[in-house]
Parts: structure tokens; sequence; C-alpha cells
């Protein structure tokens, strides 16, 4: 349901700061990102273009096939550091120590037990690794998902450290309608 929603638009760029987001990941050259709901991977594509390995990943085949697609118009060499992969509700499908960064747009309300969730998650971390969710702020916007959809930020914040997380950064201002939070898993670093 979100890729049918009206945040997809093409001023998308303009109120989602794309850059500035990815600019919080510092250095992305040969890393691996994980981007948790991909959907038709917009954060995946900006990803790769700043060097990294990325596993987009999501739960509906048609974005899967989506972006199976639009990533064969990339270069080889973008192409062969791709990979877009099929996940269930219940399961990313990550391998132990897969990824350094966990990139979650637009995407956290909608996972079920997300405490249990992503505390399995933790493992498919490597020493240093990073969580980092974008999600809308829990307040009237003229875009976004309906209120019931949306969860403050400090909830968000409660549930990863239930998790097992360490909140590292926690932004409800450089976004107008979003807030970012950083989070790392303690024991790998």
């Amino acid at each position: 349901p979100k890729e049918d929603s009206n945040y997809q638009g093409e001023d998308r760029h303009i109120w989602q700061r794309p850059d500035y987001v990815i600019s919080r990941f510092g250095d992305l050259t040969g890393k691996t990102v994980a981007d948790l709901g991909a959907g038709s991977g917009y954060f995946s594509y900006r990803f790769l273009k700043r060097g990294a390995e990325v596993i987009a990943i999501d739960i509906d085949s048609k974005m899967i096939n989506f972006m199976r697609e639009e990533i064969s118009f990339y270069p080889d060499t973008l192409q062969d550091r791709f990979e877009a992969r099929l996940a269930t509700p219940n399961d990313p499908m990550l391998k132990s120590e897969e990824i350094d960064y966990l990139f979650v747009s637009n995407t956290y309300p909608y996972i079920q037990n997300r405490v249990s969730y992503f505390t399995d998650l933790k493992e498919a971390f490597k020493t240093g690794g990073k969580l980092i969710i974008v999600d809308f702020k829990k307040k009237h916007t003229p875009i976004g998902p309906p209120q019931q959809d949306r969860l403050p930020l400090g909830i968000v914040e409660e549930e990863l450290i239930k998790a097992g997380y360490a909140i590292e950064k926690s932004d409800d201002t450089s976004l107008s309608f979003q807030y970012i939070i950083i989070a790392t898993v303690p024991n790998k670093g």
C-alpha cells in the first residue's frame, strides 16, 4: 500500500532530502546497505551511486521484479553491486554479518512484532553496523500516510532500545515531515 500513496510523487526529492539523508551514512564505498522496504528502489539506487553494495529488500514480488528490471538499464559495474531480494513479513532474509547498514524508510510502522523482528535482525550487522530509520512524524503533514500508520519518535526509540540497540541520534528537525533515527548494535562495536 505504501507505494501507491501520495508521497511517492515527483517532488519527493524536495521534502525527503535524499542527499541529506544519505549523507548521514558517511562514506559508503565498499559498504553493504540493506534497504528494508525498498519499494521501487528510490533510495537503493542512490546508495548504489554512492559506492555501496545494495540489498534492496521488499515483501512485494512486483516491487522486486520492478527493481530487477530497472537495474538492467544501469552499467554492469553498478548491476554487480545490486541485489533485489524478496523477503517475507517476518524475515528480511539477511544472512549473519551480511550488512554494514540497515536503512528503513517509510516502512517501520508496517512491520509486525517490531521488537522481536529488530532483535533478530541484529545478527545481520557487521561490527560497527548502524540502523537508520526515516519515517513520518506523528502529526498532520500535507503528505504521508494516515495517522494510524504513523508512530511517534519516542515509541520507535523505545522499541529499538528494547530490541537491544543504542540510539546514537534522533533528529526530528532536519526533515519537515519526517524524523531520522540512527542506532547502533552495542555488542557489535
